[in-house]
């Protein structure tokens, strides 16, 4: 999401550490509060971060992102 995890530890709260945040991506299971408490920090839905796939995600983004380099504009 383009977030730094020393950032992203600050907005997680002042417990948080950049070290805590690393340790989250070792684990295997999130308990409820804290995967809401990461999904309102990332500004997406908990269900989406629960069914996130790497596979459907780059799929999405092949799918919507566009080249414009070939864009002309008419101006009348």
């Amino acid at each position: 999401m383009g977030i730094k995890q020393e950032a992203f530890a600050a907005k997680m709260g002042d417990d948080c550490t950049q070290k805590k945040v690393t340790l989250l991506g070792d684990k295997d299971c999130i308990d409820d509060d804290l995967m809401e408490q990461i999904a309102q920090v990332l500004k997406v839905p908990a269900e989406a971060i629960r069914n996130f796939s790497e596979d459907v995600a780059i799929n999405i983004i092949g799918n919507t992102v566009t080249n414009h380099d070939n864009v002309s504009i008419l101006i009348a």
